[in-house]
């Protein structure tokens, strides 16, 4: 999938990037957008790491607000003649993969001139510039945007297969997986199989039917719930830690407690990961994934809710904006925000999640 890059000044221009995002998003799909460059691992060169960040992208827009070149220090310099500041680095990066960099003017900002920047970011002063100034016009400027990008982004994507039926399907379930290993062991056992294909397209129906049914149903079995699965969830959390994040029986007695008072399907001994989502450890707001579902309880809004790995559409995260933001996971379109969590160890569950969801379906 074609990817965007957002590059913006939060200070500057940050309310109009999310929107921003979340319009692309709609249009392009959920994972379409880049968007907010937090975490840097440490030790890890940030050039390099921002450099690898933009070059997983088709298309990089630069947002420019009144304050977008930053302020000057006590020696006259701005931050974008900083060649650190991650913007400048963004811009250069894209520049140097020669992909396509559209500055996006906001409030009251113009195209800043070439002999005000630095040589590696000049060029962008020639670029056709879009704009989306706040207003009644405000829509119809993303609208004109979005068209604009379509053509970059189908250039950039991926040629669907002509014959997709052609193409070897992956497996859906790990007992159709577990059945081609066993295949591919003895030959002598894909005969049956070339037989039933003979059968006529009733066989094919039901066999699409009990596929599909299979997909409902797909649960981890009771063998694997708590070693295989933790091992799994911990190598894909990849060491990130939190002191409000507890995996399967790690979790402290009182926090145990509190979740045996939760509405869950499951027993709490089910229970893989709890994210307690409040400030002093109370429990009574938390992110709770059991091997079938995501359940979210929030005691101050009331925002609580379950679904299945199944019914799971769409994973998205969203970065905090503020002081007196949170982050967020927006799972099918709804809101679950993290208070208590940092911003790595949300992006850490969204992208639990999308495993899990993976792995079901």
């Amino acid at each position: 999938m074609a990817q965007i890059f957002i590059s913006y000044r939060r200070h500057d221009s940050a309310y109009l990037a999310a929107t921003l995002s979340d319009k692309l998003q709609e249009r392009f799909g959920p994972n379409s957008v880049f968007f907010d460059i937090d975490n840097i691992p440490l030790g890890v060169d940030f050039r390099e790491y921002i450099g690898n960040a933009v070059g997983q992208c088709d298309v990089l827009l630069v947002i420019i607000g009144n304050e977008w070149t930053g302020p000057a220090d006590s020696q006259g310099n701005r931050r974008i003649d900083d060649p650190a500041d991650y913007v400048r680095i963004e811009i250069e990066s894209a520049l140097k993969r020669n992909i396509p960099v559209i500055p996006i003017l906001v409030a009251e900002a113009t195209m800043p001139a070439a002999a005000d920047l630095p040589p590696s970011l000049q060029s962008i002063s020639f670029r056709n510039a879009a704009e989306i100034r706040a207003g009644r016009d405000l829509r119809q400027h993303i609208e004109q945007l979005i068209r604009g990008l379509e053509p970059i982004m189908k250039t950039a994507s991926p040629a669907v297969p002509a014959t997709p039926k052609e193409e070897p399907r992956l497996p859906q379930t790990k007992t159709e997986a577990l059945e081609r290993v066993k295949l591919a062991k003895d030959p002598e056992q894909q005969q049956p199989a070339e037989d039933a294909k003979q059968e006529g397209s009733k066989a094919q129906v039901d066999a699409v039917g009990s596929l599909e049914k299979s997909k409902k149903a797909e649960a981890p079995q009771k063998g694997e719930t708590s070693a295989e699965l933790l091992a799994e969830i911990e190598q894909v959390l990849d060491g990130c830690t939190d002191s409000h994040l507890f995996l399967g029986p790690a979790m402290p007695s009182k926090l145990a407690n509190a979740l045996s008072q939760y509405p869950l399907d499951s027993t709490p001994k089910d229970v893989l990961v709890f994210f307690d989502n409040t400030v002093f450890g109370g429990g009574k707001s938390s992110l709770i994934l059991t091997p079938e579902a995501v359940y979210w309880f929030n005691n101050i809004s009331g925002a609580n809710g379950r679904i299945s790995y199944v019914d799971i559409e769409t994973v998205r995260f969203t970065a905090s904006t503020g002081f007196f933001d949170a982050n967020k996971i927006l799972i099918n379109q709804k809101e679950i925000e993290f208070y208590a969590g940092t911003t790595q160890v949300a992006a850490a569950l969204a992208n639990l999640i999308r495993h899990l969801v993976a792995q079901r379906k």
